[in-house]
């Protein structure tokens, strides 16, 4: 009894902090606002930023969001405060708030396309500060992509930008729990989604790569689930010219901090570059191995089809040298030579593809000195004329 005691005062606490009664309307007010000018600062002189001083002075609408914003928080810590029921306990009750309360969020999120001050008051909600609201937000994309909702996942997009890795963990951990592990049958839902929202995609798809495959050089091999990679070889295969488009379009530049690099940023290539090259060394499964194979043609003739005009700041050659390195801990530890020769193919021929559409950057020098120092470890014909074209090219 005294154990149940304590914790009903620890969450009547935590809510008194962020009930209702409490919060001051002139804070929330103040954070949604700095949300807007934050979004707004690189565009001055825009319909959007114009559109924000007519939101400062109608005194109705910055209300009602306001309103509707303090509503939300409320709702969010009292789910937060449950958390420990709703993980230990069948309470019906807390899984019937949080179905409210995700229903609230996506009745209001839901239309947000254009609409700056819901983009902003996102951002209030889901921000760095807090963290402990993000599983939430995991469940409502998950629920966004099952009605195929495409504004709550380009918010989330712009909100991710802008966070960091453990956000976008998070949130493509729970769908990939969801669309590859607990109803495989909907990931027709998933395989849609480059039509609508190819800037989430490349965020999905470079954060995947972080979580499966060999994560650091003293990592083990995570294999990558069979429909995970069938996924990404449909979107690759299909929607490439969505996908590269949107490393630069206006929906990411929108989201982007002033100066930050943009294409280079947000590219899975780098990822699925290492997921090709290494699992020829490290991938037993037999279907896995096929599909992996997939992805290669699949990523190769995307980059021989990249349009002249797009910025090709997509592949770091640090990140070449990386899987350089990796090879050579193979080869010490011992590698079979079909298993090595597969590996040192596809490296050439990412290399080759890479140049060929201007799509890898960084220094050169230091790439052509390892590609020399791994060819005298382990010679192969194909790569040592990828190297031969890379000193003439450079």
């Amino acid at each position: 009894m005294k154990a149940n005691l304590n914790e009903s005062m620890d969450r009547n606490n935590e809510l008194s902090i962020f009930s209702t009664r409490e919060l001051e309307f002139s804070k929330v007010e103040e954070e949604i606002l700095e949300s807007l000018r934050k979004l707004l600062a690189p565009y001055p002189n825009t319909e959007a930023a114009n559109g924000m001083q007519a939101f400062l002075k109608n005194s109705q609408e910055r209300a009602f969001h306001v309103n509707r914003a303090c509503e939300m928080i409320c709702e969010l810590t009292h789910c937060a405060a449950n958390q420990r029921q709703i993980r230990f306990v069948n309470n019906l009750s807390s899984y019937s708030q949080e179905l409210n309360l995700l229903m609230h969020l996506f009745d209001y999120f839901g239309s947000s396309s254009g609409n700056m001050t819901k983009i902003a008051v996102f951002y209030t909600l889901f921000n760095a500060e807090h963290s402990k609201r993000w599983p939430i937000l995991a469940k409502l994309v998950s629920m966004a992509i099952s009605v195929n909702n495409a504004d709550i996942l380009v918010v989330t997009s712009s909100l991710a930008c802008q966070l960091n890795s453990e956000f976008c963990s998070l949130i493509v951990d729970r769908i990939v729990y969801d669309f590859i592990f607990l109803y495989p049958d909907n990931i027709g839902k998933l395989k849609e989604l480059p039509l609508s929202v190819p800037t989430f995609c490349n965020i999905f798809m470079k954060t995947v790569t972080e979580m499966y495959g060999q994560r650091d050089a003293n990592s083990q091999w995570t294999n990558v689930p069979n429909i995970l990679l069938e996924v990404l070889i449909e979107w690759i295969e299909k929607y490439n010219a969505q996908l590269v488009s949107a490393m630069i379009g206006v929906e990411y530049i929108l989201c982007m901090p002033v100066g930050q690099a943009m294409s280079s940023t947000l590219s899975p290539y780098p990822g699925i570059l290492e997921w090709i090259i290494l699992s020829s060394l490290y991938e037993e499964n037999k279907k896995s191995q096929q599909l992996f194979v997939k992805l290669h043609n699949a990523v190769c003739g995307s980059l021989v089809m990249m349009r002249e005009d797009f910025n090709r700041m997509l592949i770091p050659a640090k990140i070449v040298v990386s899987i350089i390195q990796r090879i050579k801990n193979a080869l010490e530890q011992g590698t079979s030579d079909e298993k090595l020769d597969d590996c040192l193919i596809r490296l050439a021929q990412i290399i080759q593809v890479s140049m060929h559409s201007k799509a890898i950057y960084g220094d050169f020098h230091i790439l052509k000195m390892k590609l020399d120092e791994l060819l005298m470890l382990k010679s192969n014909r194909l790569l040592d004329i990828v190297v031969s074209c890379l000193k003439n090219e450079r």
